[in-house]
């Protein structure tokens, strides 16, 4: 096994089982007390195509205001919202502005880990096919979407945040735990996304994650959190 930096979030992590790779943390989010976290990555601009992986438990599902998983900002203007939770039970997921999102109803249950997909996929000749969202490796039924879904991601100018609104940092904070936050540098296909979410193991009664770095995965992987994990 062979395990070096490529950056303060990526462990290059090669020809190692399931089973070596230790998930015992998470990264815990609270409401109530301004937690949230900067990622220093510049995957989400101007790109045609992107994909994020995340595992979530939320505390709090269809009351107060919406819960921000991942979000950029462009300039102080406009937002990018990646990945946004939650509104009722829905996932609203955007690219561009809050204007042009796709809608995903009641695909949260609360105190649950779920492992939730992002696809980003500006060739799709369709708008409103740009955007799509899979949980627990099945890809979710739109059922609301508006404005025009841009061909390609805004250029991000200021910080991505996990766990609150880039526009306005302390807002909308993320209440409950994430897991296993990957950026991906394509659109990923179904099966490769149900081959993240299938790829675990109990290993001492702990769920361990698997290595991205295999199955194909890394040469699209730009950016890995494992939320605590060595």
């Amino acid at each position: 096994m062979s395990i070096f930096l490529i950056n303060p979030y990526i462990y290059q992590v090669t020809d190692t089982p399931v089973e070596q790779i230790a998930n015992a943390e998470a990264m815990s989010f609270n409401a109530g007390a301004s937690a949230y976290m900067l990622a220093e990555t510049s995957a989400l601009s101007g790109v045609t195509e992107f994909s994020i992986s995340v595992w979530i438990k939320s505390n709090n599902v269809g009351t107060g205001s919406s819960r921000t998983i991942l979000s950029a900002t462009q300039g102080n203007i406009s937002g990018v919202v990646i990945l946004d939770a939650f509104q009722g039970q829905d996932i609203l997921a955007y690219v561009g502005s809050t204007t042009k999102y796709n809608r995903y109803n009641g695909v949260i249950s609360e105190g649950v880990w779920t492992h939730l997909v992002m696809v980003y996929d500006g060739s799709e000749s369709a708008s409103g096919n740009r955007v799509k969202l899979y949980k627990n490796g099945n890809l979710q039924t739109r059922s609301s979407y508006s404005g025009s879904i841009p061909t390609n991601a805004p250029n991000v100018t200021s910080s991505t945040y996990i766990g609150t609104w880039a526009l306005n940092p302390g807002a909308n904070i993320f209440d409950g735990e994430m897991d296993e936050l990957a950026i991906f540098n394509k659109a990923l296909s179904g099966p490769k996304i149900q081959q993240i979410y299938e790829a675990t193991a109990v290993v001492n009664g702990v769920t361990q994650t698997a290595n991205l770095f295999t199955g194909g995965l890394s040469s699209s992987l730009v950016y890995w959190n494992r939320m605590g994990d060595s």
